[in-house]
């Protein structure tokens, strides 16, 4: 029963995760170290320091294994290691990878496509529109989206992924029986019942800083490609990307305008050599005939159609909105430029009438204030609840 030990082991002050890893590589690993003798633990032949040596000793006296292991089991938390069967493929040979490995749910199948989605937290509609789509189709082609679980692009490509039946990952900086971040409830508790949540840290871990640019290595070596949807010109995504090209994986970037900031990292990418994100369909199409040949994608032909609910006047200032911010004037000339040039000769829309159906568009879910007189649309999915 080595959990037992790896557990016991795992809570010595002051080994540290290559300490634990190097360990853990002796003849009989962690169960051995439990039972060795004195002398001869503090002469084994391995990197860790002999003041840490002196510390296991202490600590398997004094930790009362069968009793915080039996506590262990009860909190429904699932343990693989390096060498272990279940460990994913995937990580063995990336540089460092975790020796421990705790999760909540399941383990995803191997044979099946991962792909990264990362990006900002603080997104603008058009990046979380894309996030969306990635998850909806990602699940549509049974592929396995891995990320992070945090607020803005990761958290809302998981979600989307989840409520579309797809399967998910969520990599985290702390323990895999803490929500963090505390908005993602609802995302953690899918992913514990059907998906996967995953750590290199003990239960009971409090997220800190200096945990996460760990963890991303684990979310980029779990992924056959990593898709950036937005990032700031300097973004702790980059990291991400950078651990993810150091594992040799494919790196996809989402394009933006050359004015929007949270475009300006992501462009970058696509300057220095990352792949151009041209459509999501065009993505999943070509990971699945890298991976598994074609795979059978989920019909768009209700994604991004002018929302059939709204009346006329509604649906001239829905199609004048944008997934950029634009101001009530800029709008109405938008408007006014169209009416000139109609056909059909429509009413022009004066500024009272357009600031009314702005309020209707923003009471039915298709536009959003985001500022003193600047507007946003929203844009629908196939599951327009995502």
């Amino acid at each position: 029963m080595q959990e037992k030990y790896i557990y016991w082991l795992m809570q010595v002050p002051g080994l540290g995760a290559r300490g634990l890893a190097q360990l853990l590589s002796v003849p009989g690993g962690a169960e051995a170290v439990y039972r060795m003798e004195e002398d001869t633990l503090l002469s084994l032949g391995v990197s860790v320091k002999t003041e840490v040596k002196e510390k296991i000793i202490a600590h398997r006296k004094e930790f009362p294994i069968e009793r915080e292991y039996e506590q262990f089991l009860k909190k429904n938390i699932q343990m693989t290691w390096l060498g272990n069967a279940s460990y994913p493929k995937r990580l063995r040979y990336i540089p460092d990878p975790p020796a421990v490995l705790f999760f909540k749910g399941q383990l995803p199948p191997e044979d099946k496509v991962h792909v990264a989605v990362v990006g900002a937290r603080e997104c603008s509609e058009y990046g979380s529109y894309v996030a969306r789509e990635l998850g909806i189709q990602l699940a549509a082609a049974d592929m396995v989206l891995v990320s992070g679980m945090a607020r803005g692009i990761d958290g809302i490509g998981q979600l989307s992924a989840c409520r579309n039946h797809g399967l998910s990952v969520g990599v985290l900086g702390c323990g895999v029986d803490i929500c963090y971040p505390g908005q993602n409830r609802d995302l953690y508790h899918k992913l514990t019942e059907e998906g996967c949540l995953l750590s290199e840290y003990l239960p009971g871990t409090q997220p800190m800083a200096k945990f996460f640019p760990a963890r991303n290595r684990i979310i980029s070596g779990l992924c056959d490609a990593l898709v950036v949807v937005e990032a700031r010109e300097k973004s702790g995504t980059f990291i991400t990307v950078d651990m993810a090209l150091e594992q040799g994986k494919d790196v996809y970037a989402v394009p933006g305008r050359l004015t929007d900031p949270l475009s300006k990292g992501c462009n970058r990418l696509i300057h220095q050599g990352a792949e151009v994100l041209v459509s999501v369909e065009d993505l999943v199409e070509r990971l699945g005939e890298k991976q598994h040949g074609s795979l059978c994608l989920k019909s768009r032909d209700n994604t991004c159609m002018l929302p059939s609910f709204l009346t006329g006047q509604e649906a001239r200032v829905y199609e004048a909105l944008d997934t950029n911010p634009l101001h009530v004037e800029a709008i109405l000339q938008k408007l006014q430029y169209k009416a000139a040039g109609d056909e059909n000769k429509a009413e022009p829309v004066g500024l009272q009438d357009l600031m009314w159906t702005l309020l209707q568009l923003c009471i039915k879910g298709v536009a959003k204030q985001v500022g003193t007189g600047s507007y946003v649309k929203i844009l629908l999915g196939i599951d327009k609840n995502v």
